[in-house]
C-alpha cells in the first residue's frame, strides 16, 4: 500500500515539474534578473531574484539555478511565465525541472514494480520469486 501511495505521489510530482516546464516553454518570457538573495544553508538552495516583468512590475522570486555558481548583485539571464511572473522563474539553460521529473518518473516506475510484486505475494500466497 506505501509503495503504491509513494508511486501515484512520484507521479504526480513529475506531472506537476513538467507541466512548470511546458508552461515556460509555451508562455515563458526571457529577461535579465539581478540576484538579491543567495543561500546556500542546509539542504535546499535558494536564489532570489529580482527583474521587470513585460509589463512593467518589479518582481522578485525565487530562481531555479546553481546557487553555488551566484552571488549577489549578479545579473542572470532567466524565464518566466508572463502570466505569473513570481511563480515559475528558472535561470537559462538550466532544466532542473526536467531532471527531477525524469527522476521521479523512475521512482515511480521502480515504487510501482515492488506494488505489484507484494500485491502477487499477497494475493497468491508465494514467498518470492
Amino acid at each position: 500500500m506505501v509503495s503504491g501511495f509513494g508511486c501515484f505521489l512520484c507521479l504526480g510530482m513529475a506531472f506537476h515539474l513538467l507541466s512548470e516546464d511546458q508552461r515556460l516553454n509555451t508562455r515563458g518570457m526571457t529577461t535579465e534578473a539581478e540576484i538579491v538573495v543567495v543561500s546556500t544553508k542546509g539542504r535546499a538552495d535558494k536564489v532570489i531574484v529580482e527583474f521587470d516583468s513585460h509589463d512593467g512590475l518589479v518582481v522578485k522570486a525565487n530562481c531555479r539555478c546553481p546557487a553555488d555558481e551566484m552571488a549577489v548583485g549578479d545579473t542572470v539571464q532567466i524565464r518566466y511565465d508572463r502570466s505569473a511572473p513570481w511563480d515559475t522563474v528558472e535561470q537559462v539553460g538550466h532544466r532542473s525541472a526536467r531532471t527531477l521529473a525524469i527522476f521521479a518518473l523512475a521512482g515511480s516506475a521502480v515504487l510501482f514494480i515492488v506494488a505489484m510484486v507484494m500485491l502477487y505475494q499477497v494475493l497468491w500466497g508465494s514467498d518470492g520469486w
